[in-house]
């Protein structure tokens, strides 16, 4: 149930125009190109995207892109949206792509307050989005409070020591948080952030690897313990697809309330 568009089955169209006008297509009637299976329209809005370390170099050799990038792909909105690679494999970019996605942001706030924000991460990419977060509660653009609709967090991890996203700060409205099962012993020492705050915050555990939850299985490490395999090629791709279609989801169930 939509409840800002109501929708009549027998006529098979929705009752009120697309929110956003002919920026929508030429059908005035019509919801993510018709096509709701495969396309994103979560809020209608801006999304920020930005992606896992070093995703410039392994982004590129996958034939079905990342979740993050295939998110950003899909995502149909007003307010147009932004992808950003992930930092370098020693935290380097952290900062520059932080004050990057909050310009950006800032700009879109400043030309309409009301706009609707979203940001969407992996990996390190997840702690940039918490620190965006953090920065539009701090320093807001004028007439706004800095406020995020939807933050949807693939295993974002704290690697990075000059900042701290474990607490998601109170402007983000929806926090939805894919993490890996600590069981599957998946890079044990990366630790996750941004585990804790938003005014609704949902998290869900997956067998997957650390790699596995941000869309690239296998890619990354084959954990053991003790020389026992935790996990297999197969379990990885499995529950990594489960990792997508949760997060997406999440971002549908938001929209329906925020549109």
């Amino acid at each position: 149930m939509y409840f800002a568009r109501p929708y009549d089955p027998n006529a098979a169209h929705w009752l009120t125009r697309d929110p956003i006008g002919e920026q929508g297509g030429q059908n005035l009637y019509g919801f993510v190109n018709n096509n709701p299976v495969n396309n994103v329209d979560a809020l209608g809005f801006y999304l920020a995207a930005v992606d896992g370390t070093d995703s410039e170099k392994w982004v590129g050799q996958l034939h079905h892109g990342s979740f993050v990038l295939n998110f950003y792909n899909d995502y149909i909105g007003s307010g147009g949206k932004d992808y950003e690679n992930g930092p370098n494999l020693f935290g380097g970019g952290v900062s520059s792509t932080v004050n990057k996605v909050y310009n950006n942001i800032y700009d879109v706030l400043k030309k309409n307050p009301k706009e609707d924000i979203n940001l969407v991460g992996h990996s390190r990419g997840g702690l940039i989005v918490i620190l965006v977060a953090k920065k539009l509660h701090d320093n807001p653009p004028p007439c706004t409070k800095g406020e995020i609709k939807f933050m949807g967090l693939y295993d974002a991890v704290d690697r990075y020591l000059w900042a701290d996203g474990s607490v998601i700060p109170d402007n983000v409205d929806f926090v939805a948080h894919a993490r890996r099962d600590p069981g599957v012993h998946s890079r044990p020492w990366f630790g996750n952030t941004g585990t804790s705050g938003g005014k609704v915050y949902m998290q869900q555990f997956f067998w997957v690897t650390h790699s596995g939850a941000g869309g690239d299985p296998w890619g990354g490490d084959h954990p053991t313990i003790n020389g026992v395999p935790t996990i297999t090629q197969q379990q990885d791709i499995d529950d990594s697809k489960q990792v997508d279609e949760w997060m997406r989801n999440n971002a549908r169930m938001t929209g329906l309330n925020g549109l």
